[in-house]
């Protein structure tokens, strides 16, 4: 039996080796990210999405973007910690009646 087949046939309660490539991938996977995507930055200003994308709409978003690689807009996880640290506010414009 191979390696690869050997771990993968291991049940889930038993350690891996310190040297194995799977829990390397584990430790990764748990640092954050350098960029945020629309969903993870209404997480961190506790705000919906859809008042990220009115404020975006609006041209009022205050943290920039990144240049998009796709269509998804994304921002620098350094600059929502900045914001949030600058202890500034979403400021949204409310409708007269």
């Amino acid at each position: 039996m191979s390696r690869h087949k050997a771990l993968q046939s291991r049940p889930a309660h038993v350690e891996q080796p310190a040297g194995d490539t799977h829990v390397a991938h584990q430790r990764v996977a748990q640092v954050e990210p350098g960029v945020y995507f629309i969903a993870e930055v209404a997480l961190r200003l506790k705000v919906s999405r859809r008042t990220i994308e009115k404020l975006r709409r609006h041209r009022c978003f205050p943290i920039p973007e990144l240049p998009s690689l796709d269509k998804r807009p994304r921002w620098a996880r350094v600059e929502i910690e900045k914001f949030l640290a600058s202890g500034s506010v979403l400021k949204l414009r409310r409708r007269s009646a």
